[in-house]
């Protein structure tokens, strides 16, 4: 990935280790193509290469035990060097490879040590000293490779490391259809308010399993990221092409989910409504848990994924406090919080689906259940010309009148990508502070007082990551602008 920025000098420790000779030969081979191709400079650690692999180097640098330089020439004159001046002798069924560095062996008989065979060296004609070449700083500078093309090469190697967790995949999808089956036959659809509790509850099973699996999608490469970015790949373009390789995942979620409850919940909402508004949830729940794997270690991330499906569930308005009740807390300003929970938007999405299909009789005998939760049925018609069954007014001003119909996945949608901007800035954060002078102020020093600067500059710093997310919210639903 790093020869994508065109390096001028790629450091390469090690490349060929644990391969064996014909897969190193071919390791080798791609870098001395990309090398010329590219015009860097490559610099590399090997061991126990055989001699076609050691000839495609341009040049060769040996040093023995102690660090003495015993050679720095090009690799094709290094056997006759040897041959000439240490008196070593390549037999015709040996590695010459093997040669040099036995050769170069203290501990081998007959050979000369390590300090002569430095002194030898340095009074050989080929030992030369490098004179300084002045280079201007403009060779430097390397542009960074286009946007499209980084997301490209990016999209690649996401999807491809997708198709390796099938297995992963499998078993949350298995999980999915069985809990979903189970919770539909422990809790049939016979009367509305079953409805209300099954509909809830399968989008808390489901927001529990999608929210562990979206940590897969930069949790496991947070390394990887940070060693990108040192070489000046575009973070941008990372976190788009993870974001677009992961919507794979969420379509078949959403699929999966779909075609379970669809089948074995008896409700009436139309197959196209129930994937749109699954695919918009589990949209939300991935940009939701980017943000705590990236922030987050491995387990804390994942133990943040279930406390957020539990709170986004309590606060959803399904039991008490119900959605009038939220939006009346902290002085008027409580609405922000179910404005925040993926599960009360797709629950009143799924509501607002269900209720259209019921008889006359089934529904005056809801309504007043259905009010006392928020959702008036005075208003349901408005969703004909409406978002969120509003024509003209705030969240705050129609959930304290009982308007709580949601008619579009839109406001699931607008969330799920605030939340991925806020991941997104968490992302730039983390690689600046692991590739810049901010280290310490991320508490990446050692030093105890810089280590508790660094927590407590963290902590301002989530703080105001959190103070702008309700921000948005406060803006999103306080302003009187129509949803036409």
């Amino acid at each position: 990935m790093e020869l994508v920025t065109d390096p001028l000098l790629l450091f390469a420790d090690e490349p060929t280790s644990g391969l064996d000779s014909t897969t190193s030969h071919e390791v080798v081979a791609c870098l001395n193509g990309a090398a010329k191709e590219l015009g860097s400079t490559v610099i590399a650690v090997i061991h126990q290469p055989r001699y076609e692999t050691l000839k495609l180097f341009d040049d060769l640098v040996l040093l023995a035990f102690g660090g003495f330089l015993v050679y720095a020439g090009p690799s094709q004159d290094a056997k006759s060097y040897f041959e000439a001046k240490l008196q070593a002798k390549f037999n015709e069924n040996t590695n010459p490879a093997d040669i040099l560095l036995d050769t170069i062996n203290q501990d081998n008989q007959g050979t000369p040590q390590p300090e002569e065979c430095a002194s030898i060296w340095r009074e050989s004609q080929q030992s030369q000293p490098c004179g300084e070449v002045p280079v201007p700083a403009s060779q430097f500078h390397r542009p960074l490779p286009p946007f499209v093309k980084a997301v490209m090469m990016y999209l690649d190697r996401s999807l491809r490391q997708m198709i390796r967790r099938w297995p992963m995949m499998l078993i949350n999808y298995t999980l999915c259809v069985l809990a979903i089956l189970l919770l539909c036959f422990m809790l049939k659809y016979d009367r509305l308010d079953q409805f209300l509790m099954q509909s809830a509850l399968a989008m808390l099973f489901l927001m529990l399993l999608q929210g562990v699996a979206a940590q897969n999608v930069f949790g496991a490469d947070l390394l990887i990221t940070w060693r990108e970015a040192q070489v000046g790949m575009p973070m941008v373009a990372y976190f788009v092409a993870k974001d677009l390789a992961a919507l794979v995942e969420v379509t078949l979620s959403s699929v999966v989910f779909a075609a379970t409850y669809g089948y074995a919940s008896g409700c009436q909402i139309t197959l196209h409504q129930l994937f749109a508004g699954s695919w918009a949830f589990v949209f939300t729940v991935f940009g939701l848990n980017y943000i705590c794997s990236i922030v987050l270690s491995p387990g804390a991330a994942q133990m943040s994924a279930v406390c957020t499906s539990f709170l986004s569930f309590c606060t959803a308005g399904v039991y008490s406090p119900q959605l009038g009740e939220l939006a009346a807390m902290f002085g008027g300003r409580g609405w922000m919080v179910p404005a925040l929970s993926p599960i009360r938007w797709i629950w009143g999405y799924m509501l607002t689906a269900e209720v259209p299909f019921l008889t006359e009789v089934t529904r005056e005998g809801a309504r007043n259940s259905l009010s006392s939760k928020g959702y008036d049925l005075e208003y349901l018609g408005r969703c004909d010309n409406s978002l969120v069954g509003l024509t003209s007014m705030s969240l705050s001003e129609a959930w304290a009148q009982d308007i709580g119909w949601v008619c579009s996945t839109a406001p699931l949608l607008l969330l799920g990508l605030l939340f991925r901007y806020l991941a997104g800035v968490c992302l730039m954060f983390y690689v600046s502070a692991q590739t810049s002078g901010w280290a310490r102020f991320f508490a990446q020093s050692g030093t105890g007082l810089w280590k508790l600067a660094g927590n407590l500059f963290a902590l301002l710093l989530g703080t105001v990551l959190a103070l702008f997310l309700f921000a948005e919210i406060w803006i999103l639903g306080s302003s009187n602008t129509p949803f036409h």
